[in-house]
């Protein structure tokens, strides 16, 4: 039972399996609610927030590119920030949440990747024309 009175979800503690965490990111990009999000995972509001924020910080540690774990987690660069400042405190003795599943392309192929990579060009040229479109307003 959660502070709430409510009933706690099924998974509400439990380890994240490598599978779960990739089909939480998914879920980030079909751009389901949290509260969606939660449901289907049978956890928290508050844990699928925190995994994600968990997902965003070790992105950041193995040097992905800031605009890409913001999309990637719909997290916003605040709580990025907020998470990285809370990971390099002195009194934060945690030890940041192994991320495997972005660093694991074995279930991810090379003609997943280059119809990923010609679907985020085409958005990069949309962006630029739009910005182009501003600047002559």
């Amino acid at each position: 039972m959660l502070k709430s009175g409510k009933p706690a979800p099924p998974n509400i503690g439990k380890k994240w399996e490598l599978d779960e965490l990739q089909l939480l990111l998914n879920n980030v990009q079909s751009e389901l609610s949290i509260a969606e999000i939660a449901l289907a995972h049978g956890r928290t509001e508050g844990g699928i927030r925190s995994r994600l924020r968990d997902m965003a910080y070790e992105m950041y540690l193995s040097g992905e590119n800031i605009i890409n774990i913001l999309l990637k987690t719909g997290i916003t660069r605040n709580e990025l920030n907020d998470k990285i400042k809370r990971m390099k405190s002195p009194e934060n003795n945690a030890q940041p949440v192994e991320y495997a599943a972005v660093k694991n392309v074995d279930n991810y192929s090379i003609q997943e990747m280059q119809s990923d990579i010609a679907e985020i060009k085409s958005d990069i040229k949309r962006i630029f024309e739009l910005l182009k479109g501003l600047e002559l307003a």
